[in-house]
């Protein structure tokens, strides 16, 4: 975000592009891989290059299905326990 200040997207796009890659090859939980996706989304947008901005939202958008999905299964799991703990107390 920075190279996007200094008015310079070809340098925010190849950091952006890095940072994603970083986040691959250390396992990086999926919050970094969201950011990272929104980054590149906000550099392509800066350097005029719309149709892989709207890539790299979309996958930013899968991550977020990913832990919307995650969510609802946690929630439905601790309402479930939440009934047994009701019933052996």
């Amino acid at each position: 975000m920075t190279m996007i200040a200094a008015g310079d997207p070809v340098a925010a796009i190849e950091h952006a592009e890095l940072c994603l890659e970083i986040c691959k090859s250390n396992k990086a939980e999926l919050f970094e891989h969201f950011f990272a996706h929104e980054t590149r989304a906000k550099c392509f947008l800066a350097g005029q290059q719309h149709s892989q901005a709207e890539n790299a939202r979309n996958d930013a958008k899968k991550i977020v299905e990913s832990m919307r999905q995650s969510v609802e299964y946690l929630e439905g799991q601790l309402k479930a326990l939440n009934g047994l703990l009701r019933y052996s107390i």
